[in-house]
């Protein structure tokens, strides 16, 4: 095997520092190879130490602004640098990379080098923009369950990885900036500085990407694990989980009546994401209830039906946040506002279905429900009884 894989040491925007590592590759040995400057590994072809300069030169012709920059020029640059002795090393990212055996310069002159880094500089800045614009269409579509996510899925780890993203967003901003300083550098006639000393922050960039990615994939398989069930499904009967809801179920209207089971769903975390359960400061328990049954008893059959969403916070920005969330719901799904009290905060309407629809917050607590319970036949409704009912349990 006559090659070798190494991890780049420098930030992308840290060109000299990347022209320095390489060169020093080089010295040991280790000859990058056409086309092996990735994002991550550098591929290298072992051979004889060799003294070499490695260059970045901005491919600024991608914007075309400027007759000297565009495609049909930079094409006879490049076969006048390869008869100077320069080879093109092929892409990275806004960069043409060459390399020569020796030491050389690509520039003699900083006024020359000056416009093709503005461009770019002006070329990045674009990417970034776009970049900017899914980045704020995104967050527009999810922003009304962003905080039920960041709660179901797993708030520290999503917390942790967004804050690396966004760091990795300023890496880019970096590299602009950093761009935009070379560039008057240049103008006012002071030259590139091509060396500098790569090793110095190679073991903290390292950490921090290795960091990085272990937090976005546990971030993504967090995401992914909130897909699942860990608290069962399907036709079983409430006696049988582990741990009774925090709130009032069908069978809590009237013990002492006949309770069968039509449909049911019961979720409580820890879904598969049992990191959740140790690690989240922001929800201690959160319920997904969904019920369809029916109480009878000598006088009444009744039919009722449950959807609930229970959190229990530990801060109450959370709750108030959710509360905020779901009430929206609460006023886009229901007509009529009713009355109800015994919380916080509380918002209740009823749909023509006769469905009520409420939200309510208890401190820390915050419910979202939608129920039914009503004897069809005799036309009697109980469904405004029941939702109080539901407030009183939460305690």
């Amino acid at each position: 095997m006559n090659e070798k894989k190494k991890l780049i040491p420098c930030p992308s925007y840290d060109i000299a520092a990347i022209e320095s590592w390489l060169k020093d590759m080089a010295a040991e040995g280790l000859l990058l190879k056409e086309n092996g400057l990735g994002n991550l590994i550098a591929v290298f072809e072992k051979g004889e130490a060799k003294t070499m300069t490695y260059r970045f030169e901005p491919s600024a012709y991608i914007l075309r602004s400027d007759e000297v920059l565009d495609e049909a020029n930079r094409l006879a640059k490049n076969d006048f640098l390869e008869e100077a002795g320069w080879k093109n090393l092929g892409i990275y990212r806004s960069y043409i990379l060459y390399c020569h055996e020796g030491n050389a310069e690509l520039h003699t002159e900083s006024e020359i080098e000056a416009p093709l880094r503005y461009e770019a500089a002006r070329a990045r800045s674009i990417a970034m923009l776009e970049t900017l614009v899914w980045v704020v269409l995104i967050v527009s579509v999810f922003y009304r369950r962003c905080m039920s996510l960041l709660i179901q899925t797993g708030s520290v780890i999503l917390l942790i990885a967004a804050v690396f993203a966004v760091l990795s967003v300023f890496s880019g901003i970096a590299e602009c900036v950093r761009l935009y300083v070379s560039s008057s550098r240049l103008e006012k006639g002071i030259p590139f500085e091509h060396e500098k000393d790569w090793k110095k922050h190679s073991r903290f960039y390292r950490a921090f990407r290795i960091v990085r990615l272990i937090a976005v994939g546990i971030a993504c398989a967090a995401v992914f694990a909130s897909l699942g069930d860990e608290g069962g499904a399907g036709r079983i009967h409430i006696s049988e989980c582990q741990e009774d809801p925090p709130f009032l179920t069908v069978q809590d209207l009237d013990p002492q009546a006949e309770y069968k089971v039509d449909t049911w769903l019961e979720e409580f975390h820890p879904r598969i994401n049992t990191v959740r359960r140790w690690s989240d400061p922001l929800s201690i328990d959160n319920w997904i209830w969904q019920e369809i049954s029916t109480l009878d008893t000598a006088d009444h059959h009744w039919s009722a039906a449950m959807n609930i969403t229970y959190y229990d916070t530990e801060y109450e920005f959370v709750s108030k946040q959710l509360f905020k969330e779901y009430e929206r719901d609460v006023k886009m799904n229901a007509d009529e506002p009713i009355t109800l009290s015994g919380a916080d905060e509380i918002t209740a309407a009823v749909n023509q279905d006769g469905f009520i629809h409420l939200v309510f917050r208890k401190g820390k607590k915050t419910v979202y429900a939608s129920l039914n319970v009503a004897n069809a036949a005799e036309g009697i409704d109980m469904t405004a009884e029941a939702a109080q009912r539901l407030i009183d349990s939460v305690h």
